[in-house]
């Protein structure tokens, strides 16, 4: 006599069904990694551009405060770029190479921001310096400030004599 076989149901996933599951999810994550690079990349530019303009109607706003001037200095170096934004002599406050601010005693501090190159983004100027000055409202020289992802895209500032910022976006 013979036994009856029993009909067992396969659970489970074969190797190759799961080899085939893992290719499909390698191919999905190579193709949406540049994007997602790209996309970080182009946020960190516009949230600094953001941090500037708020750092520079700030220092509009203490400049009028006080009717005193208030200096805006920018500077590139090979690990990266800054700007400071001080009260006291034009020169009282520098950006280091290593993105530390430094005052002279006779200089105040009120903002700064360094952008180490590594991070992707970049803080340029046309001009060295600029300075608000609070008694008559105006802003000598004028300039264009420029923050940039590796890509080339951002944000660009043009400040007008008045001290009014116009923005643009870059791409």
């Amino acid at each position: 006599m013979r036994q009856p076989t029993v009909n067992r149901r396969q659970t489970g996933f074969s190797l190759i069904e799961g080899m085939v599951c893992v290719a499909v999810a390698g191919t999905l994550l190579a193709v949406s990694l540049p994007s997602g690079a790209s996309f970080i990349e182009r946020q960190r530019s516009q949230g600094q551009a953001s941090r500037f303009l708020t750092d520079f109607q700030q220092a509009r706003m203490q400049s009028l405060a006080s009717r005193s001037a208030v200096h805006v200095r920018f500077a590139e170096h090979a690990q990266g770029s800054c700007y400071t934004m001080h009260q006291g002599p034009k020169d009282a406050c520098t950006c280091s190479e290593t993105g530390e601010a430094a005052c002279t005693p006779a200089g105040q501090l009120l903002s700064t921001e360094w952008l180490p190159a590594a991070g992707g983004v970049k803080l340029s100027a046309n001009v060295s310096r600029m300075t608000l000055n609070g008694g008559n409202l105006t802003v000598t020289p004028t300039g264009t400030v420029r923050v940039l992802n590796r890509a080339g895209q951002g944000s660009a500032h043009v400040v007008a004599i008045t001290g009014r910022v116009r923005s643009s976006v870059l791409n």
